[in-house]
Formats: structure tokens, sequence, C-alpha cells
């Protein structure tokens, strides 16, 4: 995302901290570390691997997450995903902590 739809998004949420989110992600993860797999939509970037803050870290941008967990309103991720998301420790481990904590 750049920096100007970034900005807007940010002053946006800080103006407005009883805003509700709700995040969705649809994609695929490995049975064997809980990674999700994605493509860049334009195609001009191959397909990555991460954890899911990472996705949302890249894809949303960490000022947008930082504003998004400020929020006093309602937050919700709602994930569509098979594979290990949720039952491999480590993608577990990084939702609790960097997601929900």
């Amino acid at each position: 995302m750049d920096d100007a739809h970034t900005s807007k998004i940010t002053a946006f949420l800080r103006t407005r901290s009883d805003a509700r989110v709700l995040i969705i992600i649809g994609m695929h993860s490995s049975d064997m570390d809980g990674k999700v797999e994605w493509v860049n939509a334009t195609k001009r970037t191959a397909g990555r691997r991460g954890l899911v803050s990472e996705v949302l870290n890249g894809c949303i941008g960490i000022p947008v997450m930082n504003a998004i967990r400020d929020l006093n309103g309602e937050k919700g991720l709602m994930l569509l995903t098979c594979g290990g998301t949720l039952a491999c420790e480590g993608s577990r481990t990084d939702l609790e902590s960097n997601l929900l904590g």
C-alpha cells in the first residue's frame, strides 16, 4: 500500500477510535508449519509464504495495523484457511502474540 493511502487510512482510524474492523483472509496454509501462501494480484511478483501477521503487515501495512490495534471498537479476524494455521504451534503462537495479544 502506498504512503498516500496509508496516511488516509490511519488518519481515518485515529479520528474514529470506536470504529469496528473486520479483516477476512482466505488462502491456503501449509500442513507442515501453518504458514499461509499468497500471490500478488498483479502477478508482478512471485508468490510468497509467511505467518498471518507477516501477510497483514505486508499487505495492509504496519502503520495501519498499529492504528487498528489502538482502536477501542470491536476488531475481528476471520481466517478461511486450510492446512495448519491453527494446528501448528508456530503459526498459532504468531496469532496469539502478534494479533490477539
